[in-house]
């Protein structure tokens, strides 16, 4: 009885303390109208009901008393001391479990208000009993939600201590849902992100990753710009358990929405960038300044001292990649930094972004004309190009400015490549007149003895250049075209036409011409030589004014070397023929020389009864009677038109070899076979001359194939040491395997060899004792000459196989007129119609695809391939009703179709059936759980209908198979956006219209975006894709 007199005397006196020294309250309406405060009214039952938690021996009236002092609430103020002892209770009492007791303390504890937080460090201690901890935070939860500021102190002090794992996490998570009223806390905060990433902290062993992450968020939710929070978020992006969370509170301090970036913001970013320890944090800074565009111009020395380093590793080429794309979107302002970008061009992986963010900087202006004729003197070729670009952008002052840079640029260097000399050449193609003094340097291009040194590409613009330059030519240009005729057929073609620009007066140049006609090791320089010469007699009268003695010497001249060789004599004066009907001069001139033509002995039928060139005199009376006076053997007329069949397969066979190359793993040598070329006797200038052109061609064909299998062997030899480096469990499998395909690559070439080895044999000429030898009459032009008659009607199956061949080379619009025929001659067949489906389809031509479709469909109605490919048109012409219907009609026959619930929620979405699209998806998934596009699909409506956790469960699911997909981007952009990650929702915006998202009326009234549709940011990053962005909603 003693002891309980003085536990009771104990109590009386605590409460009295607790009700007399507790701060009184009042109500507004009191406060205003007297000054007096009111005192705390004591419920008449809690005395009683104190009495029974004090003394009463049984646990069951304890707990009783606990859950009626609870269910009185602030009038049971003076009972919180016994309550408090009742948590501090051991987990026994006299044999009995004093849970249900603690649980029913905390309870009534929480219906305390104010003056229950006088138990707050008690319930903090508790928090770290698992048993307890959800009653236990719904406790603090309220206490604290009483009067949040007067709980600030305790809270500061427990964050502080650190001893308490759980009490700071739920510490953290309050202060995050208070706002600016946790301002207090910060500094707690911050000094909870020193703790080590693997430890525990409390009896519970919380983790401190968590006890970080928690932190983290609160301090995001703070929204205060203070150093010391922005240093500790930075700090946490170096670590991969906070960098996500870090990242997001950042974003929350960065990106506010309709304000603008203050110099506040700037500065912590800069500050943040200059930290050299925080490789992430400066990424991070350098993202955030990208989305502030011209306003970020403060930062550009950071960012230049960020380019300015070498590092070698991921982080920092992101970090180089996210400087650029800052200075891309500063613009002009960000000139200083032009240097540091320039060195990034020579980096294969930042190449094409700092080439574009120096666009931005260095626009073509004619006020940067000096900088970039000194960028032409730059060691790189990279910004070369660049400046060359440049000046070409600019326009000709520019290049004219730089005309002694584009003439270096021109010669040969090693490691210089071909492009950058060509741009060089157009550079001074562009200037005109003013190119003449690179003369010299053109003439050393065109004659390079090494043709490695250049490529025909180059050889054709010198040549080209050389020939715009107006009279007189720069000394020694004829010589350099001359040399242009023997190199390959395209360098030729434009040297040919250069001399026959500039030689008007063939006495005003007889010495060089005279001295090309003696050059015994180029064909085509003494044919074009003495073409030129054949015009003196013919063009006496239009010739310079020359004594007339000279003038008959070089006649007589001409005379005598008509003799010997009589065929490239009998050529020149055909092609000089030919050469006066193209340009136009009388016929008179063309009829005579095509006489001195046959008097040499010039033969060729064919070329005058079937090339266009000869058309405009095969009417003339005079051109028919040279005609018949030509005399040619049967013999050399077969041998012609053999020579001809056959320069067209050598260049069939060429090609073949060439791509077969491609794909062969072999490595022996190509066999080319080629065809005998005959050698009997013949009196046929043109037959000599064609045999001559048909050896030449040979040799041409044998290098250019020699040529394609060393660039093989080389490519086998650099894929095989790849192959070879490093070893694995599956290394002996690689190489059976690769001997495998070696041998059958093999026998494939040989076959293909063994192959071309008959056709030659089949189309070899074999010259007939039938045929005569003794020169005979030509026939008749009209006989010669292929009749324009009806061609025979080839049969069904010749069609077929033309039609499948062409298909199977890709060449749809050859094969659209053949399946028309074929379709005319029978109507019923159903591959045909859909070979013409397939060619209308690839050719863009819908609409007669979709009729191609529809009448295969009536003559076969249940392939659902082809109902499926009609749905797709459809759907395309926005047809839902028809598509709809034929997908329906696949269902009947393939009801577990994947695809087809797709594409019939498709319809319903645009139909705006939502609930139907998300059972027909539904449905999808249960035949195919890890579907993508169903996926992406429901995942975009649940978005939309506000289910976040399940939308991003859903495009979790869709992430692994559609990375390359606009859409998905678009999607999770959206996502982030209503979670408020603005940044990362700013980059999968970003990733989004990187890949083609072209859907702009969706991307301006999407909803989830409203919060970003308002920041400077959004605006920005979209600035760039204004034109891919086509303000019209297409199908999905």
């Amino acid at each position: 009885m003693l002891i309980h007199s003085r536990v009771r005397g104990y109590v009386c006196i605590l409460g009295a303390l607790c009700v007399l020294s507790w701060p009184t309250f009042s109500t507004n309406s009191q406060a205003q109208s007297s000054p007096k405060k009111k005192t705390l009214r004591v419920h008449p039952a809690t005395a009683s009901w104190m009495k029974v938690l004090q003394h009463s021996p049984k646990l069951n009236q304890k707990l009783l008393a606990a859950q009626q002092l609870g269910k009185i609430g602030i009038g049971a103020a003076p009972a919180i001391p016994l309550l408090i002892k009742c948590l501090n209770l051991p987990l026994y009492w006299r044999y009995q479990s004093t849970l249900p007791l603690k649980k029913s303390a905390v309870w009534a504890l929480s219906q305390m208000g104010i003056y229950g937080q006088i138990a707050l460090p008690s319930l903090f201690v508790l928090l770290e009993d698992s048993q307890f901890k959800k009653g236990v935070i719904v406790a603090i939860q309220r206490l604290i939600s009483a009067s949040p500021t007067r709980a600030l102190p305790l809270m500061n002090k427990i964050l502080q201590r650190r001893k308490n794992g759980a009490a700071c996490i739920l510490i953290a998570r309050l202060a995050a849902g208070m706002g600016a009223t946790a301002q207090p806390l910060s500094h707690a905060l911050v000094s909870l992100l020193s703790l080590p990433n693997m430890g525990s902290i409390g009896r519970a062993y919380t983790p401190t990753y968590k006890i970080k992450r928690a932190a983290i968020f609160a301090l995001g939710a703070l929204k205060s710009m203070k150093p010391t929070i922005v240093a500790g978020l930075s700090a946490m992006l170096e670590q991969p358990l906070t960098q996500d969370l870090a990242r997001q509170a950042l974003d929350r301090l960065f990106i506010q929405p309709a304000t603008l970036p203050t110099k506040a913001h700037i500065h912590y970013l800069v500050l943040l960038l200059s930290d050299r320890r925080r490789r992430k944090g400066r990424i991070y800074a350098a993202q955030q300044l990208s989305y502030l565009g011209p306003l970020a111009y403060a930062a550009v020395p950071s960012l230049r001292k960020a380019l300015q380093e070498k590092v070698t590793h991921t982080p920092g080429a992101s970090l180089h990649e996210a400087a650029l794309l800052a200075l891309k979107s500063i613009g002009k302002r960000a000139y200083p930094a032009y240097k540091e970008v320039l060195t990034l061009l020579n980096h294969s992986s930042h190449r094409t972004l700092a080439r574009t963010t120096l666009q931005t900087i260095l626009p073509p202006e004619k006020k940067h004309i000096p900088l970039f004729v000194k960028l032409c003197r730059s060691t790189s070729t990279f910004v070369q190009m660049y400046a060359l670009k440049q000046l070409h952008a600019i326009g000709p002052v520019a290049l004219k400015a730089a005309r002694q840079d584009l003439r270096s640029l021109l010669m040969y260097q090693k490691k210089r490549p071909t492009k950058l000399r060509q741009s060089a050449l157009r550079g001074l193609a562009r200037i005109g007149e003013q190119a003449r003094f690179a003369a010299p340097t053109l003439h050393a291009l065109i004659s390079q003895p090494k043709k490695t040194h250049s490529s025909p590409a180059l050889r054709v613009q010198a040549i080209s250049l050389l020939a715009q330059l107006t009279s007189p030519l720069p000394k020694g240009s004829l010589r350099t075209f001359f040399v242009g005729l023997s190199d390959m057929q395209s360098v030729s073609t434009h040297a040919k036409r250069a001399l026959d620009k500039h030689i008007d007066h063939p006495l005003t140049y007889f010495p060089l011409l005279k001295k090309m006609l003696g050059n015994q090791h180029n064909l085509r320089t003494r044919l074009y030589a003495a073409k030129q010469l054949a015009r003196i007699p013919l063009e006496l009268h239009t010739s310079a004014i020359m004594d007339a003695q000279r003038i008959a010497q070089i006649v007589s001249w001409i005379g005598e070397k008509r003799s010997a060789p009589s065929y490239i004599w009998a050529h020149a004066y055909a092609r000089l023929a030919q050469h006066y009907l193209a340009h136009n001069a009388p016929k008179d001139r063309a009829l005579k020389a095509l006489s001195s033509a046959i008097k040499l002995g010039y033969d060729d039928i064919i070329s005058l009864a079937t090339a266009p060139a000869w058309a405009p005199l095969r009417k003339h009376k005079t051109f028919k009677i040279l005609y018949r006076s030509i005399r040619i053997s049967p013999r050399d007329l077969a041998e012609l038109w053999w020579q001809r069949k056959e320069q067209r397969f050598i260049h069939h066979d060429t090609k073949m070899m060439i791509i077969e190359n491609i794909t062969r793993k072999d490595n022996s040598w190509t066999q080319v076979p080629q065809s005998t070329i005959p050698s009997h006797r013949t009196s046929s200038p043109t037959v000599k001359l064609g045999r001559i052109l048909l050896r030449r061609q040979q040799q041409h064909q044998k290098s250019i194939v020699l040529r394609s299998d060393i660039q093989r062997k080389h490519h086998l030899t650099s894929m095989q040491i790849i192959s070879n480096m490093g070893g694995s469990k599956q290394y002996w499998s690689r190489q059976r395997f690769a001997t495998l395909a070696r041998m059958r690559s093999l026998r494939i070439a040989r076959q293909n060899a063994q192959r071309r080895i008959r056709r030659i044999q089949q189309r070899r000429f074999a010259s007939s004792k039938r045929l005569s030898s003794s020169p005979k009459p030509p026939p008749g032009l009209h006989t010669l000459h292929p009749t324009k008659t009806q061609p025979q009607k080839q049969s069904r199956q010749t069609y077929v196989r033309h039609v499948k061949r062409l298909m199977r080379h890709r060449r749809w619009k050859q094969a659209l007129p053949l399946l028309t025929t074929l379709i005319r001659w029978n109507p019923k067949q159903h591959d045909v119609y859909m070979s013409l489906y397939t060619a209308y389809v690839q050719t863009h031509q819908h609409k007669k695809a979709l009729q191609a479709i529809s009448h295969y469909l009536q003559l076969r109605p249940n392939d659902t391939d082809a109902l499926y490919k009609r749905s797709l048109l459809y759907f395309s012409f926005r047809q839902w009703t028809q598509s709809k219907r034929d997908l329906q009609a696949i269902l009947k026959q393939r009801p577990k179709d994947v695809n087809v619930y797709n594409n019939l929620a498709a319809v319903a979405i645009h139909q705006k059936h939502y609930k139907q699209a998300i059972t027909r998806l539904k449905r999808a998934l249960s035949l195919q759980p890890y579907a993508a596009y169903p996926s992406l699909n429901i995942a975009y409506l649940l978005l939309q209908s506000g289910q976040r956790k399940q939308a991003k469960q859903w495009l979790n699911r869709s992430s692994y198979a559609l990375s390359n997909e606009p859409f998905f981007y678009y999607v999770r952009a959206c996502l982030k956006a209503q979670e408020d990650h603005r940044g990362s929702a700013l980059e999968d915006l970003r990733k989004a219209l990187q890949k083609g998202f072209s859907y702009g009326k969706m991307l301006s009234e999407e909803v989830s975006l409203r919060i970003l549709r308002r920041t400077l940011a959004l605006r920005v990053l979209v600035a760039p894709y204004a034109k891919q962005l086509t303000h019209k909603r297409t199908s999905r």
